[in-house]
């Protein structure tokens, strides 16, 4: 009667989330292996490679659940979906295992049981806000982090926030920099201009960062650190801004700012960056064609072939000398916002220059693939800078 009509219902609306999960998973498994999947490979590792720590147990749930329904209930369906998720899980479980031995085969330390252990107690870090300049933006700030140790001569960061130059803020790479400050650094973030159909930051967004490196040329001291060794970290947009800024200081294009003389930076260490700017605006990846001409299209202010010229002025792989930093680029070999191609090509030439420079592919990885905290992309992105920058000093 009653009973068997509700197990029925409850049967059938278990079918359907079962067929929903299964069906979605796999598909995100084939997006991830296969990049030319019409869509799905161009978003699927964001979802898999980037939430490795959500994913695969999501995955070993949805078989678990299916192998019990098919042993205890029978029919074909359950049986035929556990084997799906089945092999889904074990793509997860490759996907997870090739990600950490591309990180930690480049000196990473990463783990998937760490994701889980949360963001650790930072208390001792301090921060202060500062207004670096008054001439070029109102909105010129930039926060300083450290560790109130009485540490003098402590080695100095920057970081500058991606956001296709149009988005983010200062205050993205917070868990970096309170890590940075933990190990021993000051660690500084700077506010810059965003760009829009309106403002176009290419004309002025390079200037106001340096006057940031002139602020911590003139003001580090005072907590703590010292220019002797100076550092430059970035993501995306904020990786393009990171190289152009480093790579101009050190081959003399930008001396100084505001009446200082800027300091040399010793190393550099970036995700995902954007090196071509003609190359970034051309994306051809479907759902992020049309971002990338608008982001590029509104910090540029014109499309590559109106001004070529200013493209190649604001892409750091044409500014790649034998004075250029110590590089370390870190991307993931399946990003579809900024291909990795670009990153190649850096390191090629970086090579070609004999600039000391390290390349680390993550695998299956997407942009963004750090963006989980904790995540295994996260450990290994400061785990490789911290090795990097202890060796340039």
């Amino acid at each position: 009667g009653e009973n068997n009509v509700a197990k029925k219902m409850a049967y059938v609306a278990l079918s359907v989330v079962a067929v929903t999960l299964v069906v979605v998973d796999a598909l995100l498994a084939l997006g991830t292996l296969w990049q030319g999947l019409p869509c799905i490979g161009t978003f699927a590792n964001l979802l898999t490679v980037g939430n490795m720590q959500a994913w695969v147990p999501l995955v070993a749930v949805v078989t678990l659940v299916c192998v019990l329904v098919a042993h205890f209930h029978g029919g074909r369906l359950f049986g035929a979906l556990w084997v799906v998720s089945l092999v889904t899980l074990a793509c997860g479980v490759y996907f997870a295992a090739t990600e950490l031995f591309s990180i930690n085969d480049s000196g990473g330390d990463a783990s998937l049981l760490a994701s889980y252990e949360g963001e650790a107690d930072r208390s001792d870090v301090t921060m202060d806000t500062e207004r670096y300049e008054d001439t070029i933006s109102d909105d010129s700030l930039l926060d300083v982090y450290r560790v109130d140790d009485g540490a003098t001569d402590k080695p100095v960061v920057l970081y500058v926030h991606g956001g296709g130059w149009s988005g983010g803020s200062r205050k993205e790479g917070e868990a970096y920099l309170e890590q940075f400050a933990e190990a021993g650094y000051v660690a500084v973030s700077a506010e810059y201009d965003l760009s829009s159909s309106e403002f176009h930051g290419a004309a002025t967004v390079e200037q106001q960062l340096t006057y940031a490196v002139a602020w911590i040329q003139d003001n580090v001291a005072a907590y703590g650190g010292s220019t002797d060794r100076f550092y430059v970290i970035g993501d995306s947009a904020g990786g393009n801004l990171g190289l152009d800024l480093a790579y101009k200081i050190c081959d003399g294009t930008y001396r100084e700012a505001g009446g200082t003389t800027l300091p040399k930076v010793d190393a550099v260490s970036v995700l995902y960056p954007v090196t071509d700017m003609a190359a970034c605006y051309t994306n051809d990846y479907p759902l992020f064609t049309d971002a990338a001409h608008q982001m590029v299209g509104d910090y540029m202010g014109t499309t590559p072939d109106e001004d070529p010229e200013l493209y190649a002025s604001l892409s750091p792989i044409n500014y790649v000398g034998s004075d250029s930093p110590a590089t370390c680029i870190m991307v993931g070999d399946h990003d579809t916002a900024v291909s990795p191609t670009q990153s190649y090509t850096l390191q090629e030439r970086l090579a070609e220059a004999g600039v000391d420079n390290k390349l680390v592919k993550v695998a299956y990885a997407n942009h963004l693939f750090d963006m989980g905290g904790t995540n295994i992309g996260a450990q290994g992105y400061m785990g490789i800078t911290l090795s990097w920058f202890s060796a340039h000093q």
